[in-house]
């Protein structure tokens, strides 16, 4: 019961009982316990219990430029570039942007170790190349191309270029970053902007805001799925409005029979 209490809802609580069953599995310990009914009224109990959810908040695209220029402003480059790239490539920052080094990975990229990351320049885009990613465990290449024509100031070719220009290869401009101080630094520029409830902003509202501002595009879908390698029920969790990405998957979805119902005629 104690256990059960530190979940929001039961269906995480759920998933960590099978986590416990299948390590105890796989090193030969009896997992007799994840079986007794005290853990079915436990995940019962939570179901009565369960705390109503987080809001949601997301850095949108004019939210991003202005906290670019706040960072600028103080000095802190570094951090602008991050908040660039967290929305561009719509990054889980502390897994995927902090450890972010500069040039190509070398070797293989799904080596043992912890995750890393790489940012460079490609032809005409900015490249991130990922060792590992969530439900993709042997990476990603995520391309950028230029948005200048839409706004130059959060363009991550442009931005990106400059800034790693004059970095040495293989070095790591985050690493004296860490996910709570990255936090924290947010919602210091959030309060000085003036935006409501800003202790309650973390990083992962820089990959909410660009899914909010691709769906309010009218981004195809699948636009929408790619950019944030997402499966089609993930991204419902991010985006304000799951109603409306799934009317949009609907109207895609009858649009596409209607017309190959049409070639077939």
């Amino acid at each position: 019961m104690a256990w059960a209490a530190c979940f929001r809802t039961q269906g995480n609580y759920a998933n960590y009982v099978s986590y416990v069953r299948l390590g105890c599995e796989l090193v030969g310990a009896p997992a007799d316990a994840t079986y007794h009914p005290s853990v079915k009224r436990a995940r019962a109990s939570l179901a009565k219990r369960c705390r109503p959810p987080k809001a949601k908040h997301f850095v949108r695209h004019e939210l991003l430029i202005r906290l670019m220029r706040a960072a600028r402003a103080d000095g802190c480059l570094a951090e602008a570039m991050l908040y660039c790239m967290a929305y561009a490539f719509l990054l889980r920052v502390p897994s995927e942007g902090l450890p972010v080094s500069i040039g190509a990975l070398e070797g293989d990229r799904s080596a043992e170790g912890r995750p890393r990351a790489a940012l460079f320049r490609q032809g005409d885009a900015i490249v991130l190349e990922l060792s590992r990613r969530k439900n993709r465990p042997f990476g990603s290449t995520l391309k950028r191309e230029c948005w200048c024509s839409r706004c130059e100031d959060t363009c991550p070719v442009h931005q990106l270029s400059k800034w790693i220009a004059d970095k040495s290869l293989r070095s790591l401009p985050f690493e004296s970053f860490t996910s709570s101080g990255v936090n924290v630094v947010l919602r210091h520029w959030l309060r000085s902007l003036g935006v409501e409830n800003a202790n309650e902003y973390s990083s992962k509202c820089f990959r909410r805001g660009h899914a909010q501002d691709l769906l309010e595009g009218r981004s195809h879908t699948a636009k929408i799925l790619s950019a944030g390698e997402w499966r089609s029920h993930a991204s419902k969790s991010y985006v304000e409005d799951a109603d409306a990405l799934e009317e949009r998957c609907v109207a895609e979805t009858a649009a596409a029979a209607e017309s190959s119902d049409s070639d077939l005629e």
